[in-house]
């Protein structure tokens, strides 16, 4: 009897005991994750935001040779580099950010440098610290700075008996790091899965993983995705999967046109000791970025859907390609089919896909609702901006790339060219140029000479023919082709057969054909599809221009090649129209307006807009339909009410017209 007493006791003890541990548990987990007391993490504290750049200054060592501050430094990196909560700056990141610093890229990596490297290049927060020896053993000690003000927001400290659990005493520093900053305990602990991959290199499958995870979430940027998956086939050239993936980072966030090109040949050459389901993914990619064989690589797609009908990489490239052929329905399917609102690309592609269809209000939805699902994104905002600049909102525009924070690298260019695409559409095309110019000034820090030029060349196009003054268009080029290292590009990324082609919209034979001829002199067959469909189009629409007798039919299959099937009806419109053929280019300059489809960098899609219907109202006065002429005129007065001052004579043009034919239609919008 005494004894059950006893043990009865000691349940109820027992039992009081793990319902405290149990309280204090939650208590701490609740004060961790709010941020509350010495347990909040940095990022509940919001001292810096979910996939935040984060940079790692080199350890100060005085333990000598023993324990050199570069290893630990490099072994603590390696560590850090799997957080799924922040983006630590990549070693290449840091040497060019040096560069520009004007400092030694030999020299130490200073806390002192970190902070301002972190400045300058929009990181949050600076890890650093020191590796001292304590008789036998080690003492590490490190803290984490924010980057605004150099205050120290986190120390740490670990030791080491000997020099054998050095490396063990680097993990847990790592992990007090990683958990302070806000990664979940679960995720420090056993840090998530590799992925399946071909590969004999752990490292390089490791950095593929870290860029795979992340680049859908938009917790890492475009060019940090670029350098880490360069590291990954630096560590093992022969990785397919690897290069496949550059070619696909390279075309999502820009980069070298010939390096795409490069790394989707290596792919395609290396397919052979991939499983069936990713060689179709490289012989995809190798059709769109190599041969320009769009509708071989959608039949890669669909036979890889055929194997599974629920891949989720088949459906939002195919749906990608289906809507750049005006198939805007059945990319809205294939997407829907598989939601993934956590995925920027996939919001992208839907939103895209909508506006083809002018199912605004749906395209509109989606994106507000992305505000939640992807609450730290930086590539929404711009997104966003663009939905609703090529439908004429600029405010609206305007209003969502109004962020708190400054747009990371990578971003920021894209950014500033929709705020330069909502001053165009509206006429004001002084301002959109000061704004282009900007953009060019960020990509001389933060991109490559070879999206400079494709940005650059939006300038020619709006001074050119939005502007309609051919030699401001030229002067502009030829001061951004002076400013670029033009020697020293590849020939394929100095776009010798993109030029040529807003040249011949322009009307300039003479350096349209010389451009051609450059292209066709240093730039190799393969490698850019782009390049070859843009030389096509261009030498077709010469031939209308001098009257050689051409028949309309070699421009109709010349735009075939083109990627997007709205900016084929552009050319179209422009080469009907160079050759006298009204209606026809009134066919193809409605169709160009019949949705507002867009992607990242095709200003033609971006800045046409009302300047077509302003061509619109002049083809159909010409042919007499006086209700068609006012609907069109009328839209581009509304879109252009606010124009430069010397654009001014043009919509007063347009209204004269309206009064002298008659009101017309009420108004439509100006989307386009």
């Amino acid at each position: 009897m005494h004894r059950w007493l006893r043990w009865k006791r000691l349940g109820v003890v027992v039992v009081f005991a793990f319902a405290f541990l149990a309280t204090g548990t939650m208590g701490y987990m609740g004060m961790r994750v709010m941020g509350i007391g010495p347990v909040g993490t940095l990022l509940a504290k919001g001292l810096f935001e979910e996939g935040g750049l984060v940079v790692l200054a080199d350890f100060e060592s005085t333990a000598g040779s023993v324990a050199p501050g570069d290893l630990v430094t490099e072994a603590l990196r390696v560590d850090l580099d799997q957080s799924p909560t922040f983006d630590l700056m990549g070693p290449s990141t840091v040497a060019s950010g040096l560069a520009r610093m004007v400092r030694d890229p030999e020299q130490p990596f200073s806390e002192e440098v970190a902070l301002e490297l972190a400045t300058r290049e929009g990181g949050e927060l600076v890890v650093s610290g020191e590796v001292g020896s304590v008789g036998e053993g080690f003492l590490l000690t490190a803290r984490i700075l924010s980057a605004e003000d150099g205050t120290v927001v986190a120390p740490f400290r670990e030791s080491a008996k000997d020099l054998e659990s050095l490396i063990d005493a680097i993990d847990a520093l790592s992990a007090k790091i990683r958990g302070k900053m806000g990664e979940a305990l679960r995720s420090v602990a056993s840090s998530d899965p590799l992925h399946q991959a071909t590969t004999s290199s752990v490292d390089a499958l490791r950095k593929y993983t870290h860029v795979i995870q992340r680049a859908p979430r938009g917790t890492i940027s475009g060019p940090r995705a670029i350098e880490v998956m360069e590291e990954a086939i630096a560590l093992d050239t022969t990785f397919a999967e690897a290069n496949r993936c550059l070619s696909i980072l390279i075309n999502n966030y820009g980069g070298s046109l010939q390096q795409r090109a490069t790394a989707a040949t290596q792919a395609f050459r290396l397919r052979d000791r991939l499983p069936l389901r990713k060689q179709l993914l490289v012989e995809a990619s190798y059709h769109e970025y190599v041969t320009g064989e769009h509708r071989q690589a959608a039949r890669a797609y669909r036979g890889l859907l055929e194997l599974d009908s629920m891949d989720a990489a088949a459906k939002n490239n195919l749906a990608a390609i289906t809507m750049s052929e005006g198939n805007y329905g059945e990319a809205e399917d294939l997407l829907r089919s598989d939601p993934r609102p956590g995925d920027i690309v996939w919001t992208f592609n839907l939103a895209a896909a909508l506006s083809g269809q002018k199912k605004y209000a749906e395209a509109e939805q989606l994106l507000n609702e992305a505000r939640t699902t992807l609450p730290n994104n930086a590539y929404l905002a711009p997104t966003r901006a663009m939905f609703y600049a090529v439908q004429d909102r600029g405010e609206d525009a305007l209003s969502a790339l109004a962020v708190d924070e400054p747009f990371p690298a990578g971003v920021a260019a894209w950014a500033s060219y929709i705020e330069g695409v909502v001053h165009a559409r509206a006429g004001r095309l002084s301002q959109a140029l000061v704004t282009f110019a900007e953009t060019d000034e960020l990509l001389a820090t933060q991109g490559t000479p070879a999206e400079r030029m494709l940005y650059g060349r939006a300038a020619l196009f709006l001074s050119g023919w939005i502007g309609g003054d051919r030699e401001k268009g030229t002067q502009d080029l030829q001061d951004l082709t002076a400013r670029l290292p033009v020697e020293e590009m590849n020939p394929v990324d100095r776009s010798y057969a993109g030029m040529a082609l807003i040249y011949a919209l322009l009307g300039a034979g003479a350096e349209t054909e010389a451009l051609l001829e450059r292209h066709e002199a240093e730039v190799p067959g393969g490698g850019d599809p782009a390049g070859r469909a843009d030389a096509a189009v261009a030498r077709a629409l010469v031939r209308i221009l001098k009257g050689d007798g051409i028949q309309e039919s070699e421009l109709e299959l010349a735009v075939r090649s083109l990627r997007t099937d709205r900016s084929r009806k552009l050319y179209l419109g422009r080469g009907y129209e160079t050759a006298g053929d009204t209606l026809g280019a009134i066919q193809a300059y409605e169709a160009f307006l019949s949705g507002s489809y867009f992607d990242m960098y095709q200003f033609v899609l971006h800045l046409p807009g009302p300047v077509v219907h302003e061509k619109l109202g002049v083809l159909y006065e010409a042919v007499g339909d006086s209700a068609n002429a006012v609907e069109h005129y009328r839209a581009f007065a509304t879109a252009w009410e606010n124009a430069d001052p010397s654009h001014q004579p043009r919509v007063e043009r347009a209204r004269r017209s309206i009064e002298r034919l008659g009101p017309g239609p009420s108004d439509s919008g100006t989307g386009g």
